[in-house]
C-alpha cells in the first residue's frame, strides 16, 4: 500500500514539473512558433519517425513571421493524417501528395489561409465538406479517377477551375 501511495505521490510531482516547464512558445530554426503549432508538427512527423527540427531543415517545413506557412508530407507512406492538422492554421502550403492516405480529417477546413492543396496520389474517395471553408485556394490537385460523380461536382462548385484533376 505505501508503495501505491509513493508512486501516486511521484506521478504527482512529475506532473507538477511537467506543468510549470510547459511553454507558450518553442523555436523552430531561427523562430518562435506557438506551443499548438509545435505540438501538432511533432504529433505529425513522428508518424513517419521524423522531428519537426529535422523537417525544417530539409526544408519540408517552412516558418514566416514567427509561422508554420508550409509543409511538405509527400511521399511519406502515411495511411491517415491526424486531426492536429487543423492547428496549423497559418499553412498557405500543405503537400500530402504521394501517400496512402484514404481519407483527410475534417479539420483540414481550418485552414483559412491555405492556398495550395495537394491530394494527388492518394487513394481518397471521399473529401470532407469542411474543405469548402478553404476560400483562398488557388490550387488543389485532386485525383479525378477516385471520387464518384457527385464527389467530384460537389469540388468543381466549390472550387471551379482552381482544383486540378490529375489521372
Amino acid at each position: 500500500m505505501n508503495k501505491n501511495l509513493a508512486n501516486l505521490a511521484k506521478e504527482h510531482a512529475d506532473h507538477g514539473i511537467k506543468a510549470k516547464e510547459k511553454q507558450s512558445t518553442f523555436t523552430l530554426g531561427d523562430y518562435e512558433i506557438s506551443a499548438l503549432e509545435y505540438e501538432a508538427l511533432v504529433e505529425i512527423s513522428s508518424l513517419y519517425g521524423s522531428t519537426p527540427e529535422n523537417e525544417y531543415e530539409r526544408h519540408k517545413i517552412k516558418v514566416k513571421g514567427g509561422r508554420v506557412v508550409s509543409y511538405n508530407i509527400s511521399g511519406k507512406g502515411l495511411e491517415k493524417i491526424p486531426d492536429v492538422i487543423g492547428d496549423l492554421s497559418n499553412l498557405r502550403y500543405l503537400s500530402l501528395a504521394g501517400n496512402d492516405l484514404s481519407s483527410i480529417p475534417k479539420s483540414i477546413g481550418n485552414l483559412h489561409d491555405l492556398r495550395y492543396l495537394y491530394l494527388h496520389g492518394n487513394d481518397i474517395k471521399s473529401i470532407p465538406s469542411s474543405v469548402e471553408n478553404l476560400r483562398n485556394i488557388r490550387s488543389f490537385y485532386l485525383d479525378k479517377e477516385k471520387l464518384d460523380s457527385s464527389e467530384e461536382e460537389r469540388i468543381n462548385n466549390a472550387f471551379g477551375n482552381r482544383v486540378v484533376w490529375t489521372l
